[in-house]
């Protein structure tokens, strides 16, 4: 038989799994101009509304033209999603989702925001997606809070309330490289970020205009990013909060965090590792902050009675330093009780956990180092080259670690307080331990 004879039938076969091979192709789709509903068909340039994986999606690639859609839909769908400058995409009652294929041609999980979308209902946007543009995504509303899951990549501006991510769901994550800005800026609400993983922060996380930023758990690395809190509001009773952690840890490496105009970071079970806190006030507040390694404090740091500055289970050690002519301060403020405010033992594994304090102030009234079974922390060795300062009138500013030693420019001093120094025994290597206008300085070793 004639090989030639089957060439028609391998054709047809090779045509067939040509098919089937091919990648997915794109179905572009613009909006023709001005202001209409989504699930107008008259409205597309396809004639066809948009609502599939395969949606090349353009509001409104008419220049001069400022458009606003609404998006009149129950569910919707799409591939890529472009919005131009001066147009404006909003969502309405009644849509309940959101979803956007990562995957589906080339170039698909991306959103071109140089317009607005504005998404501020409660319904749920799922896929990885990446955000690019000089506008930006706005969130949420007084009464609805959207749920953003999957891999967010941000190189624009997100802003409003949401919660990105599921509460201890890892299936459902909030995780986010972040190269632009997450603006938490609806004053009274939050914008919060559950189960995040292998994510990043180059660019600027914060609160604004009173709302609040929670990085509620998970971990980030924020090397050469910025954490903060801008502005004034009415959350909390203060201005606009960042909070690190809620009831589970959140993890920050590197980067900076910096309050200013009435706001406040608050370190809630937060583990940081080479932060920098720039500038401003913070605050422990309900929980731990715990030091991995070094913590550069150049603002004001006040741990609020019952709470604790301390280092994760397993630490070898901890420095909490200021830089250059900045002198950081951590304010303790609680009554002497069986707690501490700064220090506990750490890793009892070891014959010495070294704790240095370098051009850093420690003032106020509490414990340092003292825990309820009433004796010294058998293996934490204070190495003070800043300033430990009791100044509060008939209050204790009580020391009780195992051992201390006051290097050169290192201060003990009581400042119309009561510095009680229960270490033996206090070595003072080119310190100073004083006490002015009415302070007291007792040693009870």
């Amino acid at each position: 038989m004639n090989s030639l004879s089957h060439l028609p039938i391998a054709l047809h076969y090779l045509a067939f799994f040509g098919c089937l091979m091919a990648p997915i192709q794109a179905q572009p789709v613009s909006w023709l101009g001005g202001t209409g509903v989504w699930n107008d068909p008259s409205m597309w340039s396809t004639g066809v509304v948009p609502n599939s994986n395969t949606a090349d999606v353009t509001v409104d690639n008419l220049s001069g033209t400022n458009s606003v859609v609404n998006l009149g839909m129950t569910f919707l769908t799409f591939g890529r999603f472009r919005i131009d400058a001066g147009d404006r995409v909003e969502t309405s009652p009644g849509i309940v989702g959101m979803a956007i294929s990562g995957s589906a041609f080339a170039g698909a999980g991306e959103m071109l925001l140089n317009g607005t979308f504005t998404i501020s209902e409660s319904l749920s946007f799922d896929g990885p997606k990446t955000i690019n543009g000089t506008g930006k995504l706005v969130l949420g509303s007084a009464t609805n809070t959207p749920e953003i899951t999957g891999l967010t990549n941000n190189n624009a501006t997100i802003e409003g309330t949401a919660d990105f991510g599921r509460y201890i769901n890892s299936s459902y994550p909030g995780s986010i490289n972040n190269t632009g800005t997450v603006n938490a800026n609806h004053s009274g609400k939050a914008l919060t970020f559950y189960a995040v993983a292998n994510s990043t922060n180059t660019g600027t996380m914060k609160s604004s205009n009173g709302g609040k930023l929670v990085l509620a758990q998970g971990e980030i690395d924020g090397t050469n990013g910025q954490i903060s809190a801008e502005g004034v509001g009415s959350t909390d009773g203060v201005g606009s909060i960042t909070q690190i952690a809620d009831y589970q840890s959140f993890s920050v490496t590197g980067g900076t965090t910096s309050s200013s105009n009435g706001g406040l970071i608050r370190f809630k079970n937060a583990v940081l590792s080479g932060v920098t806190h720039a500038s401003g006030d913070a605050e422990v507040r309900d929980g731990e902050l715990h030091v991995n390694g070094t913590f550069t404090n150049n603002g004001t740091v006040n741990v609020i009675k019952g709470n604790i500055i301390t280092i994760p289970v397993g630490a070898s050690g901890a420095t909490i330093k200021g830089t250059g002519q900045i002198a950081g301060q951590i304010v303790l403020d609680a009554p002497f009780s069986d707690r501490p405010q700064l220090i506990n033992q750490g890793n009892s594994d070891l014959g010495e956990v070294p704790w240095t304090f370098e051009n850093m102030t420690v003032r106020g009234r509490g414990n340092v180092g003292y825990f309820k079974s009433g004796g010294s922390i058998d293996n934490v060795k204070v190495i003070n080259r800043g300033s430990f300062v009791a100044d509060q009138p008939n209050e204790l500013l009580h020391i009780d670690v195992s051992r201390f030693d006051n290097q050169n420019g290192g201060i003990l001093r009581a400042d119309g307080g009561i510095l009680s120094l229960a270490v033996n025994p206090i070595q003072n290597t080119g310190g100073l331990i004083e006490a002015i206008n009415g302070g007291e300085v007792r040693a009870s070793f």
